[in-house]
């Protein structure tokens, strides 16, 4: 199977924006145009849990960052952030109509699941910095696809923070949710 070209790419992106024709995957389709959450969900493509585009949903960058700004100083930033997860995950739910949320302990060892969560570094006043991640278990095993960089399969527990504990700067932390695809992992 060939990789699409940026045409074919792009034509593919307009007539089928959730991939439900299947006509992108992770053989033909160039790493560097998905991230984690186009490979876990199977769309192929650069997904965010927030609308790109305020008349496209009020979920937005803009209002993540406000909503969390909001709440400094009055709650504590663990709380915050996982208030953000179940408010990424409600956008997701209401984007891609594949997906279901549910409780791990209630799938078996063979399901495919997809993992989010976040990470949020924030000041007294100011979010500083804030990053989503997926991971999605296939046959078993937890697979994860960071930025523009290869499908690597994960090692550590799932329920574990997520990323470079020793570098501290982009470790994600809040918890976890759970989703199921209705269609397959492609």
């Amino acid at each position: 199977m060939e990789v699409m070209t940026m045409e074919e790419y792009g034509a593919s992106l307009l007539k089928d924006p959730l991939n439900e024709s299947k006509g992108r995957n992770r053989r033909n389709t160039p790493e560097k145009l998905y991230n984690c959450g186009g490979f876990a969900l199977s769309t192929y493509d650069w997904l965010c849990p927030y609308a790109e585009k305020p008349e496209q949903d009020s979920w937005t960058e803009r209002s993540r960052i406000l909503y969390v700004e909001d709440r400094l100083g009055f709650e504590p930033l663990e709380d915050i952030t996982d208030e953000v997860v179940d408010l990424d995950a409600n956008y997701l739910l209401r984007t891609y109509p594949f997906l279901k949320q549910v409780n791990l302990s209630d799938c078996s060892k063979d399901d495919t699941v997809i993992a989010y969560r976040i990470f949020i570094d924030a000041s007294d006043e100011y979010v500083e910095d804030t990053d989503f991640h997926f991971r999605v278990r296939h046959n078993g095993f937890w697979f994860e696809k960071m930025g523009t960089d290869d499908i690597t399969i994960c090692i550590t527990d799932v329920e574990n923070p997520w990323g470079d504990i020793e570098d501290e700067d982009i470790v994600y932390n809040s918890k976890v949710v759970y989703f199921k695809t209705t269609r397959g992992f492609i």
